[in-house]
């Protein structure tokens, strides 16, 4: 990565940190108004299937499904974080 000549280490920190903010604050958000939104349509407009798989365990289990995502989420960000300072890491 490397913005600037000077110090490449903080820029990299700096893009990584604001690159987590954007997951943390936008990702984050849209994966919980999602997973509420698809239980209370299937809540209002499908009755009948409720009581199904895979619509049962949404419903029943929203925050464990949103953790799941944001857990993915997570570890793909450490992931890209260690690949991005890994040769800061291993000098």
């Amino acid at each position: 990565m490397g913005y600037s000549p000077n110090h490449p280490l903080i820029a990299d920190l700096f893009f990584l940190f604001s690159g987590y903010l954007f997951i943390y604050f936008v990702i984050f958000s849209l994966i919980e108004s999602g997973i509420d939104s698809a239980s209370s349509f299937h809540q209002k407009y499908n009755q009948k299937n409720i009581h199904r798989q895979p619509l049962k365990y949404l419903i029943e289990n929203k925050s464990l499904v949103s953790n799941g995502y944001k857990l993915i989420f997570n570890l793909g960000y450490i992931l890209i974080a260690f690949l991005a300072l890994k040769h800061y890491i291993l000098k």
